[in-house]
């Protein structure tokens, strides 16, 4: 796997999660489950550490907006920002 593919993944489980509303160990459950699925060392990593720091990536994003609140963001562009940040 690609580190872009394996990017691809970890935005996926991360919109799941976020769409979802569950736990990520449930999200990565249900994945490996209905999909063929295998996360390596980096999908962990950034998923993680990504979620682990939700808090403060947020705070990061919020200081670097212009005109906008982390409210109005849609959930793919808060999403693609944490993890953009967190990289």
């Amino acid at each position: 796997m690609t580190r872009s593919e394996a990017r691809e993944q970890a935005f996926i489980l991360l919109f799941e999660q976020a769409i979802q509303d569950k736990p990520l160990e449930e999200v990565l459950e249900d994945a490996l489950e209905s999909r063929d699925f295998k996360p390596n060392d980096y999908i962990r990593q950034v998923v993680g550490g990504t979620k682990e720091q939700t808090e403060k990536l947020d705070e990061i994003i919020s200081e670097n907006l212009k005109g906008w609140s982390l409210r109005r963001l849609s959930k793919t562009t808060l999403v693609i920002l944490r993890l953009a940040v967190y990289e």
